[in-house]
């Protein structure tokens, strides 16, 4: 596993903040009603994607050097603007200006982010799993693929089921998963189980960093292996692009996090969701 250090944390989160803010900006031109920007602020990202969008944060931040007062002037107007809580997410080993500022301002604790990182240049192209207990072992006929041109919608429709059933899938969000199937970095996966679709996800390259996000399982199908499929799917597709890293964000303790982690995918830093509400209130930081 890569050791953490300053020069992988830079790459890492420059990587995911620039394509959360290339999503932000495709959203933006494709759905100009949603007013979804992105600025560039002390070396990352303040991003606004709708309201309640999981993208609604900014990124980055702290990572190229000190962080001064008016960043978080710039940082917090762009959010106060737009009449949404300021989300920042936090890296460990950002800057400690940064931290030493959201103190003073009174920024409040709102969750917690694994990141998991696999070194890509090692191993099969098919990364072996760690044994499962029986009841979770892959279904027979489970298969995961990157989508055909034709099944674009159907991917979209997956996608946003898989990840937010039993909730309802918002038009704010279901916007992201319609932008993201145009994006030139990003290949898509379905899962099916016998043929009928089972679950979505997708990988972003940049830079030969590939990013495993956007996953989901269709409800009826959890717990059959769906997810580790479309990881071990990706990993391969990913190592036969070029990518050298793959990296994953997941909740600490969470089905994704195991899965990702009997993929051979390790935690390297936790990132910390920082809130600030001029209200007085607070939000937990959504991840995505």
């Amino acid at each position: 596993m890569p050791r953490l250090d300053l020069p992988l944390a830079r790459r890492i989160e420059a990587c995911t903040a620039a394509a959360a803010a290339d999503l932000a900006r495709m959203l933006g031109r494709i759905r100009p009603g949603t007013a979804a920007a992105a600025e560039p602020i002390a070396g990352g990202f303040a991003i606004y994607a709708g309201i309640g969008s999981p993208l609604t944060a900014a990124g980055g931040i702290g990572l190229a050097g000190e962080v001064a007062e008016t960043d978080l002037d710039r940082l917090e107007a762009f959010f106060r603007a737009r009449g949404v809580t300021t989300r920042i997410q936090v890296c460990p080993l950002a800057h400690r200006s940064l931290i030493d500022l959201l103190g003073r301002r009174g920024y409040r604790l709102g969750g917690f982010e694994q990141v998991l990182v696999r070194d890509l240049t090692r191993g099969e192209a098919h990364p072996p799993a760690a044994p499962d207990p029986p009841a979770r072992r892959a279904t027979p006929g489970l298969t995961a693929r990157p989508v055909a041109p034709s099944e674009s919608d159907l991917w979209i429709r997956t996608a946003a089921r898989g990840f937010f059933e039993p909730g309802p899938v918002s038009p704010t969000v279901l916007g992201l998963y319609e932008t993201m199937s145009v994006l030139p970095d990003l290949t898509r996966f379905l899962a099916f189980v016998d043929g009928e679709p089972a679950g979505a996800a997708a990988v972003s390259e940049r830079d030969r960093l590939a990013m495993l996000l956007a996953a989901g399982t269709l409800r009826s199908f959890r717990g059959r292996g769906v997810h580790r499929e479309l990881l071990r799917a990706r990993l391969a597709h990913a190592r036969e692009a070029g990518c050298d890293l793959a990296i994953l964000t997941a909740e600490p303790g969470s089905v994704s996090e195991r899965n990702a982690s009997r993929l051979g995918l390790r935690a390297v830093y936790t990132r910390v969701g920082m809130v600030f509400d001029d209200r007085g209130g607070a939000e937990i930081l959504l991840h995505y």
